[in-house]
């Protein structure tokens, strides 16, 4: 697996499930887990979430 699909498939289904979580007033400790998370697989990883010239591949 690439390092890009990677991201893509850990950081997206992070930031869905960090929404309802962000409106919960009782769940602060675990949004901050969440978005640290996110954080760490969306954007300290030195690769862009989507390289220049991308198209996607037939599987």
């Amino acid at each position: 697996m690439e390092v890009t699909t990677f991201r893509a498939a850990l950081a997206f289904p992070m930031v869905f499930f960090a929404w309802p979580l962000i409106a919960a007033t009782y769940a602060s400790p675990l949004v901050f887990q969440v978005l640290c998370q996110i954080a760490f697989a969306a954007y300290l990883m030195p690769v862009p979430l989507v390289p220049e010239k991308w198209s996607p591949r037939t599987r």
